[in-house]
């Protein structure tokens, strides 16, 4: 029988597929995945958030600013 940390490294690495099987065939470890699943997800909102704050643009605040500053337009 494999070792749990193994299966659950195996878990980590798998597609949703092969999650779903893994899920269904091992009940005593559903825990572990499931905590798995909800880390996933948060990591995922949070890199979503980190994006949407990031990504947006700077150019546009500094040309603004310094339209206004020098009065030439970039």
């Amino acid at each position: 029988m494999k070792d749990i940390s193994h299966i659950i490294d195996e878990y980590r690495n798998s597609n949703f597929d092969q999650r779903l099987i893994m899920f269904l065939a091992r009940p005593s470890l559903r825990t572990e995945f499931v905590g798995i699943e909800q880390a996933e997800a948060k990591e995922q909102s949070a890199r979503s958030e980190h994006l949407r704050v990031v990504g947006r643009p700077i150019v546009r605040p500094l040309r603004r600013l310094l339209n206004r500053c020098c009065g030439s337009a970039i």
